[in-house]
């Protein structure tokens, strides 16, 4: 009674300590939820996510570089620009040792007309940094200051913000329905207001609150890749039969 009792405990010993290692394998195999999905909309229509240290440690294993790409398909007589741009960039105080986000949001619909929202977000490694690279963009540039973040416009189409957290870029066009001329137009004034809900937005409004989301971001991965089916099928007609 004794002899099987004490091996019972043993197989149960044995059983808890492949359970803990198995947790172990599990838990390393996944990464902690970035602060960037706090700010991607909950009814974003797709988001796109790459980690660019995670792509170049895979490119430098197989001897490639970013740059040696660039100047193996750009054109020789702009590929030095092209060059210092990507260096400017690497240095611009972002951090890219965590993940770059790009999203889509569409308001509205086909029939009546729609907002598009594009917008990237990244992690910020230097705030100040950051704001030298956009100044240096162009000489006209104003960097306009709001209560938690600043903000600068590059060009009609581009919206850019940051922090000491996050750098947030938007553009927005507006699309006509069937009874305009179906063009698309830059929509300034919503930049202004996406960008400031964006740097404001709750976690129950943010994408981090869909919890299938959250489970595919704490995926140890090069990129990956969301749709929202539903926020997508908003935009569409229903048509009668």
């Amino acid at each position: 009674m004794t002899k099987n009792l004490l091996a019972r405990m043993k197989s149960l010993v044995k059983i808890t300590g492949l359970l803990l290692a198995v947790m172990l394998v599990v838990s390393s195999c996944k990464k902690s939820v970035p602060k960037q999905i706090n700010h991607i909309p909950k009814d974003a229509t797709v988001v796109f996510s790459v980690n660019a240290k995670q792509l170049q440690d895979k490119l430098s294993k197989g001897n490639l570089s970013i740059d040696s790409l660039v100047k193996l398909f750009a054109d020789v007589s702009r590929a030095s620009d092209k060059m210092q741009k990507m260096d400017d960039l690497k240095n611009s105080g972002i951090d890219w040792s965590s993940d770059l986000y790009v999203f889509m949001q569409s308001k509205g619909s086909v029939m009546m007309g729609q907002n598009v929202v594009a917008g990237a977000i990244a992690a910020t490694s230097d705030a100040s940094k950051f704001e030298a690279f956009i100044k240096k963009q162009s000489a006209s540039v104003e960097v306009k200051k709001a209560a938690d973040y600043s903000s600068a416009k590059l060009d009609d189409n581009l919206l850019v913000g940051w922090n000491k957290e996050l750098v947030i870029a938007v553009s927005t066009k507006v699309s006509r329905g069937y009874s305009g001329s179906g063009t698309s137009t830059p929509d300034n004034n919503s930049d202004e207001q996406t960008l400031a809900s964006l740097f404001g937005m709750k976690e129950a409004d943010a994408v981090a609150s869909i919890s299938e989301f959250r489970d595919l971001m704490q995926q140890k991965s090069d990129a990956a890749f969301w749709t929202n089916s539903s926020a997508a099928l908003a935009a569409v007609p229903m048509l009668g039969m």
